[in-house]
């Protein structure tokens, strides 16, 4: 009995050290260096993005510039210059497909990338529910891949993060706005190494955690 107290006491403390950690946590961003050793973006080619994350352009030398070429029907096209006056350029996906961009004066030395940006994969089973609810993942234990299920009353921005046991944020998959009803969100975590993990939902004023465990 004294052995279950402490380990509940332990749960205890760990899941309120994930809250405080989780305070000012932003959205998922994919960083790629413009400029970097030469006339080049790194990483030139990134496939694991998902609908609702940000790609965010870093200048680091040179005068360049991040420019769209083909992209995806219906998103928003975009030419920023990249220098040491305008070192940040954020371009949030909200279309599936792949993006192609390159630097205008340096496409012929083949400073040209790709972004490719998979469909969140979410799905909406319920449109009347009464009060935010944060259930089981399932199958729990996992490999790779888990349902997560939630409930919303009100339209809101919902946020799911995914933390380590000592709670480090190892994922962000879902940081969007949603209508009111019940949702099933499936997570994949081919990334990640077997262990336990905590998946955190914040909704409006609500919040909740629970933890799952992936075995590979």
């Amino acid at each position: 009995m004294k052995n279950n107290n402490k380990f509940m006491k332990r749960t205890i403390l760990l899941i309120s050290a994930i809250f405080f950690i989780a305070q000012g946590l932003s959205a998922r961003i994919i960083i790629i260096n413009v400029g970097q050793e030469g006339f080049f973006f790194v990483p030139a080619s990134v496939t694991d993005a998902v609908v609702g994350d940000t790609v965010r352009f870093s200048w680091i030398a040179g005068i360049h510039t991040t420019t769209s070429t083909t992209i995806p029907a219906g998103a928003a096209a975009w030419d920023s210059p990249m220098t040491s006056t305008s070192q940040l350029f954020d371009y949030k996906i909200t279309v599936p497909g792949t993006y192609n961009y390159k630097c205008t004066p340096h496409a012929l030395l083949g400073m040209t990338g790709s972004f490719v940006a998979s469909p969140n994969a979410i799905l909406q089973t319920g449109t009347v529910v009464n009060d935010y609810a944060l259930m089981q993942n399932y199958p729990n234990p996992f490999n790779p891949a888990t349902n997560i299920k939630f409930s919303i009353p009100a339209k809101s921005n919902v946020k799911l993060s995914i933390y380590s046991v000592t709670g480090s944020l190892v994922a962000q998959p879902l940081n969007e706005s949603l209508s009111e009803g019940e949702y099933k969100f499936e997570f994949n975590a081919s990334g990640l190494a077997s262990g336990v993990y905590f998946y955190r939902i914040e909704a409006g004023k609500f919040s909740q955690v629970r933890h799952m465990v992936l075995l590979k």
